[in-house]
């Protein structure tokens, strides 16, 4: 296991380079093909955290090779460790799968009428993780840069794609900072315009929902999904822990035991697999660990943008 401490060291020294855990660089979004416009009634604010996605998964594939070795004490002087080298072992293709997320989220409100813009000036990490790990000064340190350049930006209302960015901006911001949005995931967006979605002809589906910790239990967001896939035609089946009682995929600890989320993400996918159906979730963290525990997951969006006209 890594040392708490070295761990938050370098996670902080990545957040001052970069702004980011990783200290990884130009990590906002691009689209291929919408046109989306710079102003408008929402701001989508990816947040950056599935753009992280295949660095984490490198990060997290050496740390446990390295984890109880006598290599272990390296990490706490690599300082920049991820920004050198996962810039290099990160392939491009790798680099695309989050992007074709966050085009499948853009599609979906598009298709149901609902007025975004986006600014990769202002889609910033949220420093989730600093709060996460209790360095409470360096969580208010980076939400108060971030939600200041918001605020002047005249940024009023946001769509988010993730649990955690989430969590950061609507609770912690206005606690942490006094910087106030009005935030809303693109899952309740969705859910609210129900009736403006057609479905498809795909085939009948059947899914079970891993429901992330951060929307189930701090945001309430439990239903929604549901009520989505069943307006698409979709079979939604739940094992032992969904909703409010989810088991954890094993994310929060992946920086320090990756071998112990490991085991986690095994026993979360055991859950899951007794269902017989495809696992899908709404959070890039709980994607990467359950695939870590052999699950075959796939994005929320990714099926309910497949199965819409």
């Amino acid at each position: 296991m890594y040392k708490p401490n070295n761990v938050i060291k370098l996670i902080s020294s990545n957040m001052k380079k970069a702004g980011n855990p990783l200290g990884v660089l130009n990590l906002g979004w691009q689209s291929k093909h919408l046109k989306v416009p710079s102003n408008g009634e929402f701001l989508l604010f990816t947040g950056l955290l599935y753009q992280l996605m295949p660095y984490i998964e490198k990060m997290v594939s050496y740390l446990e090779k390295l984890e109880d070795s006598i290599l272990e004490k390296w990490i706490h002087i690599a300082g920049s460790f991820p920004a050198k080298i996962l810039n290099a072992i990160v392939q491009k293709e790798e680099k695309e799968y989050p992007n074709l997320i966050i085009e499948n989220i853009a599609t979906i409100l598009r298709k149901l009428g609902i007025q975004f813009y986006y600014r990769q000036d202002l889609d910033r990490y949220s420093g989730i993780l600093l709060y996460d790990f209790g360095d409470d000064e360096g969580f208010k340190n980076h939400a108060s840069f971030v939600g200041k350049a918001l605020q002047e930006a005249g940024v009023k209302k946001i769509i988010t794609i993730d649990p955690h960015t989430t969590y950061a901006l609507k609770i912690l911001y206005p606690k942490y900072t006094g910087f106030s949005f009005d935030v809303f995931t693109y899952i309740e967006l969705v859910a609210e315009n129900i009736e403006n979605m057609e479905k498809g002809n795909e085939e009948m589906l059947k899914v079970t929902i891993h429901d992330s910790c951060y929307y189930a239990r701090y945001l309430g967001i439990l239903n929604q999904p549901r009520e989505i896939m069943n307006a698409l035609g979709i079979k939604s089946i739940d094992t032992k822990n969904s909703k409010n009682l989810t088991s954890c995929c094993g994310g929060p600890i992946e920086s320090i035991s990756p071998n112990l989320s490991k085991e986690i993400a095994r026993n979360r996918v055991k859950e899951l697999q007794k269902s017989g159906c495809d696992v899908i979730a709404m959070c890039p963290i709980c994607i990467i660990n359950l695939k870590k525990g052999g699950a075959k997951v796939k994005d929320f969006s990714t099926i309910v943008r497949k199965c819409m006209n």
